[in-house]
């Protein structure tokens, strides 16, 4: 029986470009564009349309531009795609990027389940996979992109785990900005301290006590996932991070006011 499978041909089909495709989710800096590749594919592990199936959605931006190459080169390497399906060599071309990981995920999905499914077919559900990345970009403080990610993922179990990812890039030198260039040093007694506060007013609880009832690090943390905008900076933890799951995702935001003697200053 013949076996389903995307070739790279079929997967390079999705691939769609979307250049000055202006929006309120697409970023605009001079010298620097946009643009997306979109996948929208599928790989069954055999001919039978009813065997389980691994599904990619990715709408990916990607810069274009005088800076292009090393704002996606940091674009990346920093984690916004899933590491394990990332493509060995020195492709840097986005769309070639994304095309060759989408390959390599479906190869992997189905060297991985193909056996577990021929062996127990009956209880094939948990091999159904899902991956979604959507991303946006927005320019608010000066040179920096804020490359927001909203990521997705299901492989078997009861739910699947949601993240949202951000980086702030700076779109002319592709240099991704560090909580360090940020904030003077020493900053994380006093930010840690501010976002506890924070915390106990998302949580509705007045004390220390109350905050360790409904987190489970026993040490808090300054994520550095965080959006820097103009005026406020806005810490993201994602769902299960320091949560049970029903929580969701946290975010806190701060008036760059409220952060004066820990920002750097301009």
């Amino acid at each position: 029986m013949k076996q389903k499978f995307f070739p790279i041909l079929m997967i390079a089909a999705t691939l769609v470009g979307c250049a000055g495709n202006k929006s309120k989710t697409t970023a605009e800096i001079d010298g620097i564009a946009f643009d997306s590749v979109l996948v929208d594919t599928v790989c069954h592990l055999t001919s039978d349309t009813n065997s389980p199936a691994f599904n990619i959605k990715l709408s990916l931006q990607y810069a274009k531009g005088d800076s292009a190459q090393a704002f996606n080169d940091s674009l990346l390497a920093c984690g916004i795609l899933m590491p394990d399906y990332m493509p060995d060599g020195e492709t840097k071309d986005i769309p070639s990027v994304v095309n060759q990981f989408v390959e390599k995920a479906f190869k992997q999905y189905k060297e991985f389940s193909l056996p577990i499914y021929r062996d127990d077919p009956e209880h094939s559900q948990s091999l159904n996979n899902s991956y979604e990345v959507k991303t946006e970009t927005r320019n608010v403080e000066g040179d920096v992109i804020n490359y927001i990610a909203t990521v997705y993922y299901y492989g078997g179990g009861a739910h699947g785990m949601g993240q949202t990812i951000v980086k702030n890039i700076n779109a002319k030198t592709g240099k991704i900005v560090q909580l360090s260039d940020v904030f003077v040093p020493g900053y994380e007694k006093t930010l840690v301290a501010k976002l506890s506060d924070k915390l106990k007013e998302f949580f509705k609880v007045e004390n220390d006590e109350g905050l360790k009832e409904n987190i489970f690090v026993d040490s808090l943390y300054v994520p550095d996932n965080f959006i820097l905008g103009k005026d406020n900076i806005t810490f993201i933890y994602n769902s299960d991070e320091i949560a049970a799951h029903a929580v969701g995702e946290i975010r806190l935001e701060f008036a760059k006011s409220d952060l004066e003697g820990i920002l750097q200053k301009k």
